[in-house]
């Protein structure tokens, strides 16, 4: 597999060399035009595959444990509960006790308070109460620039998660609320609240790993001084294919010119995508004799069965 060293070619740079396609480099107008037209490049290849020149390690997270917290105090029907500062509650935790209904997730936080999805019981008795709380969390954070996910593990339990389906975890027997050795995740939320949940919830603290796919980053300006977030082998193909989409939105203005463009820019992603296939990174297969010190990689007998 090749090494891929970054472009070293500034946003500013590429975004005149796109205007000069229409010998606008000089226009204010059309530099902004061609921003905008690297940017949907962007997109485009952005769309296209989970590319290897951008995978990323996040770093380890903690696996919170469920806890139980004390001196918590609200009235029947209300949607919000008065905790103890230093609480620890994120939004999106599962709250339970005698005053929740099942399932109730806490809303909003804040140094002594928190919001609640379900409105509290009406069986706690009239004016304030106070009673203790169990905070459980299966909904952990995914880094801002994520894209699709490679793999998950916890350090401490040295165990790989696998990834599932809501739909399975819907359909499972036990209680959404059990805890346990987490050995499954599913991704039902990223794209409500940015999260993936681990289940079972995790029983004891442990420490996640966490490898993805990123999203390339967009320039923010026309005149941006970053480089193009691009190996350079592929630079050229980016930029063809943003002057091909800022020649035709010029209403056709270079038309042939920008056809050869588009030519250059399907070729080059043909390219990139055959540059990922030179050393697979999946392996769909028990490998007989390849354990390499592991022996999930080569049997079963590591699977835990009763996942649901």
């Amino acid at each position: 597999m090749a090494l891929f060293n970054q472009s070293l070619v500034a946003v500013s740079a590429a975004v005149g060399e796109i205007a000069d396609s229409a010998g606008a480099s000089a226009d204010s107008e059309q530099l902004n035009r061609s921003w905008k037209s690297l940017k949907a490049a962007y997109e485009h290849f952005n769309n296209r595959a989970n590319w290897d020149f951008l995978r990323v390690e996040a770093a380890p997270s903690g696996v919170i444990a469920p806890y139980t917290l004390g001196g918590v105090s609200a009235s029947a029907n209300q949607t919000s509960a008065i905790v103890p500062g230093g609480h620890g509650i994120r939004v999106d935790d599962y709250v339970s006790g005698t005053p929740f209904v099942v399932g109730t997730r806490a809303s909003a936080t804040a140094a002594s308070s928190i919001g609640l999805t379900v409105g509290i019981t009406q069986n706690i008795g009239t004016g304030v109460q106070g009673f203790t709380i169990t905070v459980l969390r299966d909904l952990y954070d995914l880094p801002s620039d994520f894209k699709a996910e490679y793999s998950v593990r916890l350090l401490g339990s040295q165990r790989v998660l696998r990834s599932t389906r809501q739909r399975q975890l819907g359909r499972a027997r036990a209680s959404e609320q059990d805890t346990a050795s987490p050995v499954i995740y599913d991704d039902f939320l990223v794209g409500a609240k940015g999260k993936m949940r681990l289940a079972r919830i995790p029983a004891a603290t442990d420490t996640m790993l966490f490898r993805y796919y990123r999203r390339m980053a967009v320039p923010s300006a026309s005149g941006a001084t970053e480089a193009l977030d691009i190996p350079q082998d592929y630079e050229l193909y980016l930029i063809a294919w943003a002057k091909w989409h800022y020649l035709t939105d010029k209403a056709n203005a270079k038309a042939d010119q920008a056809q050869v463009w588009i030519a250059l820019a399907n070729e080059g992603i043909k390219t990139m995508l055959a540059d990922q296939t030179r050393r697979p990174d999946e392996d769909l297969m028990i490998i007989p004799g390849a354990s390499y010190g592991d022996s999930t990689l080569n049997t079963m007998d590591a699977i835990t069965w009763d996942y649901v």
